[in-house]
């Protein structure tokens, strides 16, 4: 249900409490990683930072390769550092040397 409520969802705060909501279930969520990457595209940084936490607490290979992309690439240098931070835990990130 929170998957096909972030599918329905007519605005961005509603996909971001989705979002959210789905990474508080944690791994069960794992199906809905794409639909959550898709707000790294938004232009808003509050939407993005709501995909890096809730993609954190999903965790497993996709969510963690859409948390290493956005600490690569993402235009907001505190977004990059969010990913990096956030994705320590579940995917082993280590800051560079």
């Amino acid at each position: 249900p929170l998957r096909d409520r972030l599918a329905r969802a007519e605005t961005l705060e509603e996909r971001r409490a989705a979002a959210l909501c789905l990474g508080q279930v944690g791994a069960e969520a794992q199906p809905a990683v794409p639909e959550i990457a898709a707000l790294l595209t938004e232009p808003d940084s509050y939407s993005r930072l709501a995909a890096i936490l809730a993609l954190a607490g999903i965790g497993g290979p996709e969510a963690c390769g859409e948390l290493a992309r956005t600490a690569a690439e993402d235009p907001d240098a505190g977004l990059r550092l969010e990913a990096l931070i956030n994705g320590a835990g579940p995917c082993g990130f280590e800051p560079a040397e």
